[in-house]
């Protein structure tokens, strides 16, 4: 029984020391090495050997940054450092631990390297048009190797950001104007680069400015064809081409009218006149049509010559068409009459011993006219004008007429017969006056107890009275 226990005894000795003997012999993890890479301004990766336990524990490490614990109780040998400061040392310290406590630590140091700007780049300028151009850049590389994007300015606006491409097309530019283009590249975190280019715009060759164009002095075989100035917005010479029908008259001209001859009477035509610089023109159309044939000339011839009066005699102006034929009187430039059609007018109220010039225009129902005109003196002053006798009656053909018999009948200006004035009357001839009355006015005068009147004339400048009695048949 003694054996049994001693055995017992000696048994649970020698556990207890065993079990002793492994606590005293447990060591911790093996030493290891770090790595550090892809260090950038904010960034950088580690890696480590796995530190081996040498009782076959399971090891868990823990980073250090700086001594501020990043992580704990890791089971994998790697780990992305980020948010770091630029150009910043940091040391890094890994303590791997095994389930009994034991560690190993390792650690080194690194350093973040500086966030530099992108990289230069050149700009270029192609297409350079009127109103476009294009822009084409090399690409920025940042350092760091972040994404790049650009942005574009135009004369201080900006006109495109955000761009990845390294290229843009520019619209709805100003002819012949300077542009500073600014490219700015920028990474992500805000560094960046500008390169710039300066480059103008071509000059727009614009067409001469728009003008009117008008016919004048239109006859039955020529016309006069103007029109105002075309201004060529970029300063160019400007010469005109006329053009009839189609054929070209006239080229270069510099003057701003032209005359077309050798027309055909009663005849539509078709003017343009083309106005041109080096090498843009505009064009301005014009039609009209050229007037029958004028009516013949005739002759003017000025009887009767008295101090204050003068009587035109004409031949007839024959239409070559067979028109009717009107004439219009002018003396000294002033119109007298319109519309005339006898051959013969009677100037009256005319100044003594004084020129005058008579024009006499025959004109046709399509307004092609033709004109002649004299020269004559009045006579000075002889005091001699009489009324011979007035005459009141009733004409078969005409009606009640006054009929006076005078020296001078162009320098009557009115007739007074009982109160009642005329002034309408007719020279028919230089010593005859006729004009008509009503019949009421015939019976008055025909009762009238004096049969007394009067009349005003021009003698010297002045204007006189003379009475006279008439004769009622």
């Amino acid at each position: 029984m003694k054996k049994i226990l001693f055995f017992f005894v000696f048994v649970n000795l020698f556990m207890s020391c065993s079990s002793d003997s492994e606590e005293e012999l447990n060591l911790p993890p093996s030493k290891f090495e770090i790595a550090v890479s892809g260090v950038t301004d904010t960034t950088a990766e580690l890696n480590w050997e796995e530190a081996i336990d040498p009782e076959k524990s399971i090891v868990y490490y823990q980073v250090s940054l700086n001594e501020k614990v990043l992580e704990s109780e890791l089971s994998v040998t790697s780990l992305s450092l980020v948010d770091l400061e630029e150009k910043t040392k940091y040391t890094v310290k890994i303590t791997a631990t095994d389930k009994e406590g034991e560690s190993t630590v390792s650690s080194m140091t690194f350093t973040t390297v500086l966030n530099g700007e992108p990289s230069g780049f050149t700009v270029e300028v192609s297409e350079i048009k009127e109103t476009s151009a294009q822009l084409n850049w090399g690409a920025s590389k940042d350092p760091e190797g972040k994404a790049v994007i650009y942005s574009v300015t135009l004369n201080g606006e900006m006109v495109a950001e955000n761009l990845k491409e390294t290229s843009l097309s520019l619209s709805d530019l100003t002819n012949k104007t300077e542009y500073k283009v600014v490219i700015i590249a920028t990474d992500v975190d805000s560094k960046s680069t500008k390169s710039e280019k300066t480059f103008t715009t071509l000059e727009t060759n614009l067409a001469p400015n728009k003008f009117e164009v008008t016919i004048g002095d239109i006859t039955n075989n020529s016309a006069k064809v103007l029109w105002t100035e075309s201004i060529d917005p970029n300063g160019d010479v400007v010469t005109y081409d006329v053009y009839l029908n189609e054929s070209v008259v006239a080229s270069g001209l510099e003057t701003l009218n032209y005359v077309l001859e050798g027309l055909e009477s009663t005849t539509s035509y078709v003017v343009k006149v083309v106005s041109k610089d080096l090498k843009l023109t505009t064009e301005v159309e014009k039609t009209f049509e050229t007037t029958s044939n004028p009516p013949a000339g005739f002759n003017i011839e000025i009887d009767n010559i008295s101090d204050s009066g003068a009587l035109v005699n004409w031949d007839d102006a024959v239409d070559p068409d067979g028109d009717n034929v009107f004439y219009d009187l002018y003396i000294n430039g002033e119109e007298i009459a319109t519309g005339w059609t006898n051959s013969i007018y009677g100037l009256t109220s005319l100044t003594p011993n004084t020129e005058y010039v008579v024009k006499v225009v025959a004109r046709d129902t399509s307004g092609a006219a033709t004109i002649n005109t004299v020269t004559f003196k009045t006579k000075p002053v002889d005091g001699s004008f009489t009324v011979l006798n007035v005459d009141i009656y009733k004409d078969q053909y005409v009606g009640y007429l006054v009929v006076l018999k005078l020296t001078d009948s162009f320098v009557v200006s009115s007739v007074t017969i009982d109160n009642t004035t005329f002034d309408g009357f007719f020279a028919a001839a230089p010593d005859v006056l006729n004009f008509g009355i009503t019949e009421e006015q015939y019976n008055e005068f025909l009762t009238s107890a004096e049969n007394k009147g009067s009349l005003k004339y021009s003698s010297g400048g002045k204007e006189l009275d003379y009475e006279f009695t008439y004769n009622v048949k």
